[in-house]
């Protein structure tokens, strides 16, 4: 089923909405042999077609023949998705239920690179923030030189220019004599 809206830019297709749903979680390969699996190469063609239709780009249809079709057609696909303006490029919703995606179909290998990658970040900030013991001393630290400074004889004039009154820290608080 395939119907489009000109005024909102949603354009109703399976397999266009799959494809721009997972370009950035899947590989190329992996999602060519999901879609070749799942739809049928009539539903590819049209997909490709209704794409470059919706789509303005310099790129040219070009109708493929022989056996692998569908493979290069849905390189095409993803190629004119990748390459398309996001703001130009209409929404591809779907109506029905989109083929699953299995540990299978994943790209280990760049998973394993991003989780090694966040490992990596995530050492990078324990060697670099203070933990909480670090944390309380610099704070008791900061506290210790503020009363450093106070005058030994516990007796401070707090206005400037002088006449003021004159006052007494005890224990940190300060009162009025």
């Amino acid at each position: 089923m395939t119907l489009q809206c000109n005024r909102c830019n949603i354009v109703i297709d399976e397999m266009l909405c799959f494809i721009q749903n997972k370009l950035s979680v899947i590989d190329d390969d992996y999602l060519t042999r999901i879609c070749v699996s799942a739809f049928k190469s009539d539903e590819i063609k049209k997909s490709k077609q209704l794409l470059f239709e919706s789509v303005p780009s310099e790129k040219r249809n070009i109708r493929r023949k022989q056996q692998g079709k569908e493979n290069r057609d849905l390189a095409d696909i993803i190629e004119l998705i990748k390459v398309a303006d996001p703001d130009l490029t209409p929404v591809f919703v779907a109506l029905g239920k989109l083929p699953p995606i299995l540990w299978d179909h994943l790209d280990t290998s760049t998973l394993l690179k991003e989780l090694t990658m966040l490992k990596n970040e995530v050492a990078n900030i324990k060697a670099s923030y203070v933990n909480q013991s670090e944390l309380d001393d610099i704070k008791l630290e900061i506290n210790n030189m503020k009363f450093a400074s106070l005058p030994q004889d516990g007796y401070v004039n707090i206005k400037r220019g002088g006449g003021g009154g004159t006052y007494r820290i005890v224990d940190r608080l300060d009162y009025h004599t």
